[in-house]
């Protein structure tokens, strides 16, 4: 069984048959609810800049594009992006910071235009 690091980290191993890694950064500064989907926004709209962003209540954000629509909830400190009522979406239940707000934002581009949905 693996062991953790001195920085509490999981091993890891080399990549294999030549897949390539992505490094995780640690978690970065804790962002609240409306400063995460504030950057969520920010980062969507370099991706698709006519998204638009609505709120519905305090904990709860509405983005739309091209006819589809993706809901981002704070559901008692887990943020949940539903982004087809068919099937799940993303959550980000602990680390609230500006690497997952920009992965988000890449994924919700992704669901609303295929083209950017594969890697950078």
């Amino acid at each position: 069984m693996p062991t953790h690091d001195d920085h509490g980290r999981l091993p890891t191993r080399a990549p294999s048959s030549g897949a390539t890694r992505i490094e995780i950064p640690a978690p970065g500064r804790r962002l609240e609810f409306d400063e995460w989907t504030r950057l969520v926004t920010a980062e969507l709209r370099r991706y698709l800049p006519t998204v638009s962003a609505s709120t519905n209540g305090h904990d709860r954000v509405i983005w739309r594009y091209g006819g589809q629509t993706v809901t981002c909830t704070n559901d008692s400190g887990t943020f949940r992006t539903k982004l087809d009522p068919r099937w799940g979406g993303l959550q980000d239940i602990d680390r609230h910071d500006a690497f997952t707000a920009a992965n988000t934002a890449k994924t919700v581009a992704g669901h609303f235009e295929s083209r950017f949905s594969v890697p950078d």
